[in-house]
């Protein structure tokens, strides 16, 4: 019985790590806490209405939780910039679950939920858009999106991740992949 016990682990461990792995051949790029079990800690913003949710987890025991009432007065976003390599290609994905995200108007479009990613030069500041991966609402269990054409420009020398609620509900955010 316990031969299958460690079976049935093991099995289930290869399901995660097949899933949690690369998909599109490039080489993988460490994202410090990209599973938010160690909290807030590498992220440059997480406002009021976010938090560590250590009962709902894609994998590990965490995820970031963002919950929007009033998008024209609460913040939409989880934010963080990583490291890039100007003129380098990145795909970069996350999983995403939701439960009652409506179409909201705030400061911006509304999109839904899901992920943004733009351009930042070496200074930090704001330099080109990147792309959305946006567009989940109402309920949906994880859910991966993907940013996989992304060209840095070349005086890039920051991609800003910015885990989205453009909207208004409850989204979750757990394992953020860069290759």
């Amino acid at each position: 019985m316990k031969k299958l016990a460690r079976l049935a682990c093991l099995l289930a461990a290869l399901a995660l790590s097949a899933h949690a792995a690369p998909s599109s051949g490039g080489e993988p790029v460490e994202v410090r806490n990209g599973g938010f079990e160690q909290g807030q800690e590498g992220w440059d913003a997480f406002p009021e209405n976010g938090s560590i949710d250590e009962t709902v987890a894609r994998s590990g025991r965490c995820s970031a939780k963002l919950v929007v009432s009033d998008p024209l007065n609460e913040k939409v976003y989880l934010m963080r910039k990583l490291p890039v390599q100007g003129g380098a290609k990145y795909r970069i994905a996350c999983l995403v679950r939701t439960a009652g995200v409506v179409e909201k108007a705030g400061k911006t479009r509304s999109v839904g939920a899901g992920l943004i990613v733009e351009w930042a030069d070496k200074g930090g500041k704001w330099l080109a858009a990147g792309q959305y991966a946006c567009d989940l609402y109402g309920d949906k269990d994880w859910t991966e999106r993907v940013c996989d054409k992304l060209r840095a420009p070349d005086q890039a020398g920051y991609a800003q991740l910015y885990l989205a609620l453009r909207g208004a509900g409850t989204a979750w955010f757990d394992d953020i992949q860069v290759e």
